[in-house]
């Protein structure tokens, strides 16, 4: 399976795909005077979730959060946020993140296969 072309709502990759697990995410680039970098901030109350089959959920969230996050931190770090494709060592989660020209925002998903 691969990643697909996005024509529609963002959100709606994991019915168009049939995902066992689907988390979407909005996230904020900032520019950090401090440090002189670019930070990526996901916002609680903009993150969702659904499953059909959790049975791979903690497997799912340490590939979101040991994985994803920080390959997406580094992505926003380069300016490289037109589209970022990411995938697990085993392939049974994929990622896609893009900044859709919004001027400031990110706008991530990933799925189990």
């Amino acid at each position: 399976m691969t990643a697909p072309e996005f024509g529609g709502t963002f959100f709606d990759v994991a019915r168009c795909m049939g995902a066992k697990m689907y988390w979407g995410a909005r996230g904020a680039i900032r520019y950090n005077s401090y440090t002189k970098k670019r930070d990526l901030e996901i916002y609680p109350d903009r993150q969702g979730f659904t499953a059909d089959d959790t049975t791979d959920k903690p497997a799912f969230v340490d590939f979101i959060n040991k994985e994803l996050i920080p390959h997406l931190e580094e992505k926003v770090r380069l300016y490289s946020t037109e589209r970022i494709k990411l995938e697990s060592a085993d392939g049974k989660f994929k990622a896609l993140a893009e900044d859709r020209n919004s001027g400031g925002y990110l706008y991530v998903g990933a799925w189990a296969v």
